[in-house]
């Protein structure tokens, strides 16, 4: 996200419209936000400010072959 538009909402008003479009078109009543790096603060912090519990951790490991 551009630096100006960090602060001001806009994740969790977004968030929000595509969890009511999929309650009222589609009668879910449940989503999933995923792969969301530890270090991704700001989404993390929107997740848990949302969200019932921590579903799934994914962790990502990386080894150099050859």
């Amino acid at each position: 996200m551009l630096e100006e538009y960090r602060g001001c909402g806009l994740p969790v008003a977004l968030t929000d419209c595509v969890y009511q479009t999929l309650k009222s078109n589609y009668n879910c009543s449940r989503v999933e936000s995923s792969w969301i790096l530890d270090e991704n603060e700001d989404s993390n912090s929107i997740c848990q400010a949302i969200c019932d519990e921590k579903y799934k951790e994914y962790v990502v490991y990386e080894k150099a072959i050859g």
